[in-house]
């Protein structure tokens, strides 16, 4: 019972002596290229997770005009400043923040083949 007992808590401390190791001597932080692995995985499986249940289901909200003008108004008070206007140069504010966040209503170019 001691031996189970010891091999357990020796267990846990390599893994956390790993975590610890692998969070301030070998994680990953670089900006110019794209997620690890594992976060692309975690974020894939955590939105087909919380997507699963609403696919088919209709718009909570019906896109008619005045909920496009409500939302238009949203926009411009809450997002603007950060994700912009179509065709107007980004804010000081989104400038000095990285990475930059995407214009929103900017269209988007067909992926080439």
């Amino acid at each position: 019972m001691r031996n189970l007992l010891l091999g357990v808590v020796i267990g846990v401390v390599v893994v956390l002596l790993g975590a610890y190791l692998f969070l301030t001597r070998g994680m990953p932080v670089a900006t110019k290229g794209g997620p690890p692995p594992l976060e692309r995985f975690l974020a894939s499986t955590a939105l087909h997770h919380a997507m699963k249940g609403e696919v088919d289901m209709p718009a909570p909200i019906a896109p008619d005009e005045a909920n496009l003008l409500a939302g238009a108004k949203v926009y411009r008070a809450q997002c603007e400043v950060c994700h912009g206007l179509p065709h107007q140069p980004p804010s000081a504010m989104a400038s000095g923040m990285f990475p930059r966040p995407p214009q929103l209503l900017m269209p988007r170019k067909p992926p080439s083949s």
